[in-house]
C-alpha cells in the first residue's frame, strides 16, 4: 500500500477468538532497494555476454575455421594443388569430415599421378607404333615402286610378241581360208587369245594405270557417241557378236580421259558377251540420266545374277556362279567401277537371274580436279 507517497508492504496477523489483531508495515525502500535490482540485471547481462563470447569462440575454432580451411583446400585441389591439407584440430563430425577429405585428396593425387604415368607410357607406345608404321609404309612404297617398274618392263616386253602373234595369226587366217579350211577354228582361237592378252595388258600392264593416282586424269572434251560407236564396231568385228548401239539424240560431249573410257566400254561389252550366248543380242545405249550427267548402259540377255552377288560384283576378283566355265580374271568390272569413280561418277547394276543384266556407267560432264583426287582416294 502507499501512505503519504511512500510504498509499504503490509502484513496482518489476527486471532479473532480473543480479539487480537496486529498490523505491520515494512518500508520497501529499505527492504528492497532499486539499486540491488540494477546490479542483478547487470550481472545477468554480463554473464550472458560472456557465455555468447565463449560460444562464438568455440564455434569459430571448432566449426567455422575448419570449414573455411576445407573450402580453401577444395579450391586449391580444383586448381591442381594437392600440397595444402586442412588441419584436423576439430572434434566430432567436423574432425571426421576433415579426415575423410584428407584421404579423398590423397587418393585423387595418387590417381592423378597414375593417370599421368599411364598417359606418358601410352604416348611413348603410340610414338613407337607411329615410327613402325612409317617404316612399314616406306617399305610398302618401295615395294610398289619396284612392282611398278617390273610391270612397266613386262608391258614393254610383251607388246612386241603379242603384235607378232596377232599379225602372224591374221596372215595364217588368210592362207588357210582357201588351202586348209579345217584349220580356221584353231586360227580363230589363236586370234581370240591374242585379243584377250591385249585386253589384259590394257587393264593391268599399262604404266599409266600404275601412276594414275599421282598424275590424275588426262581429260579432253570429246563425243561419247563416237567413242561407243568405234568400240562397238571393233567388238563386233573381233567377237562376231551382234550389238545394237543406240546413240544419244543430242549433244554427247563430255570431258573425260578417253583411253580409260575406251577400256571401260570394252570391258562392259566383253562382260556382256561372256555371260550371254552367241545368239543373244547385246544392247549399248548412251543416254542422259540426270542434268549434267551422261550414262553408258550395256544390257545382255544372259544368265543374270542373284541379288547377293549384285552387292559384290564390282569388288576385286568377284566372279559369278559360272566362273569355272567362263573365262575371266574377276577384275573387269572392278576396273570399270574404278574408272567411273576416278572420273567422279559411279556404277549401277540391275539383274534378274536367267533374264540378263544391265550395267550403267554414269559420268559427270566435267569434274573439278580436287574431286578427282577424293574419288580415287575413296576407292
Amino acid at each position: 500500500m502507499q501512505i503519504e507517497g511512500k510504498r509499504y508492504l503490509a502484513g496482518l496477523t489476527a486471532l479473532p477468538e480473543v480479539g487480537w489483531y496486529d498490523l505491520s508495515l515494512l518500508d520497501l525502500s529499505v527492504m528492497l532497494p532499486q539499486t540491488d535490482f540494477i546490479r542483478i540485471g547487470l550481472a545477468i547481462i554480463a554473464g550472458a555476454l560472456v557465455l555468447l563470447g565463449i560460444l562464438a569462440f568455440s564455434l569459430h575454432t571448432m566449426v567455422l575455421k575448419p570449414v573455411a580451411m576445407l573450402t580453401d583446400a577444395v579450391t586449391r585441389i580444383r586448381r591442381g594443388d594437392y600440397s595444402a591439407k586442412p588441419q584436423e584440430k576439430s572434434s566430432g563430425e567436423v574432425r571426421e569430415l576433415l579426415s575423410q577429405f584428407s584421404h579423398m585428396a590423397e587418393n585423387i593425387y595418387n590417381t592423378q599421378q597414375w593417370l599421368e604415368a599411364e598417359i606418358e607410357k601410352r604416348t611413348h607406345q603410340l610414338n613407337d607404333a607411329q615410327k613402325v608404321l612409317e617404316i612399314s609404309l616406306q617399305h610398302e612404297r618401295n615395294g610398289r615402286e619396284t612392282q611398278a617398274n617390273l610391270m612397266a618392263l613386262m608391258a614393254h616386253e610383251m607388246r612386241s610378241p603379242i603384235a607378232v602373234i596377232g599379225n602372224t595369226a591374221q596372215m595364217l587366217e588368210m592362207l588357210v581360208q582357201n588351202e586348209r579350211p579345217e584349220w580356221l577354228p584353231r586360227v580363230e582361237k589363236i586370234m581370240r587369245s591374242v585379243r584377250q592378252l591385249s585386253l589384259l595388258m590394257d587393264n593391268f600392264l599399262t604404266e599409266k594405270w600404275l601412276d594414275m593416282d599421282k598424275r590424275g586424269l588426262n581429260r579432253e572434251t570429246g563425243d561419247l557417241n563416237q567413242l561407243c560407236s568405234i568400240v562397238t564396231e571393233s567388238f563386233i568385228e573381233n567377237q562376231v557378236r551382234h550389238v545394237h548401239f543406240e546413240p544419244l539424240k543430242g549433244d554427247a560431249s563430255i570431258c573425260a580421259d578417253w583411253q580409260l573410257l575406251r577400256i571401260a566400254v570394252i570391258n562392259l561389252l566383253d562382260n556382256a558377251g561372256k555371260y550371254s550366248s552367241p545368239t543373244d543380242e547385246i544392247r549399248l545405249k548412251v543416254l542422259s540420266c540426270q542434268p549434267d550427267w551422261l550414262c553408258i548402259e550395256v544390257s545382255d540377255e544372259g544368265v543374270g545374277m542373284p541379288p547377293e552377288l549384285q552387292a559384290h560384283v564390282f569388288e576385286k576378283f568377284a566372279r559369278g556362279r559360272h566362273e569355272n566355265s567362263i573365262r575371266g580374271s574377276g577384275l573387269g568390272l572392278y576396273l570399270v567401277n574404278w574408272i567411273a569413280r576416278f572420273h567422279g561418277g559411279h556404277m549401277d547394276v540391275t539383274s534378274v537371274e536367267g533374264e540378263g543384266s544391265t550395267f550403267c556407267l554414269c559420268l559427270p560432264l566435267c569434274e573439278p580436279e580436287q574431286d578427282e583426287v577424293k574419288a580415287i582416294q575413296s576407292t
